[in-house]
């Protein structure tokens, strides 16, 4: 595989569209399960657990797709950001009282 200066910038741009999305994601998922004071410790409980199977099984599965072609985890990671990203959108949208929709 052969890179050049093209190939590079395509990369950082990605790898800080990338580390954005993972620095909100992570404060949001940290923020929410502790919005609520009665729920906080079953909230926080809940979000190590998916951070523990998301961090253990995201490896595994990026590296049996590798195995297909090397470039499938990447595309599989952009779609699985795009989802989440209008998932998230659309449940905002959806929230009574948010401000994130109106005109």
């Amino acid at each position: 595989m052969k890179f050049n200066f093209q190939t590079m910038r395509k990369f950082f741009a990605a790898a800080a569209v990338y580390g954005l999305y993972s620095s909100c994601f992570y404060f949001l998922f940290v923020y929410y399960s502790l919005l609520h004071p009665t729920k906080a410790a079953r909230n926080a409980g809940i979000n190590e657990v998916v951070v523990a199977i998301a961090g253990t099984v995201g490896p595994l599965l990026g590296g049996v797709i590798a195995n297909v072609k090397l470039i499938y985890p990447f595309a599989f990671s952009a779609v699985l950001i795009l989802c989440a990203t209008v998932l998230h959108v659309v449940m905002c949208c959806k929230t009574k009282g948010s401000d994130s929709c109106k005109n």
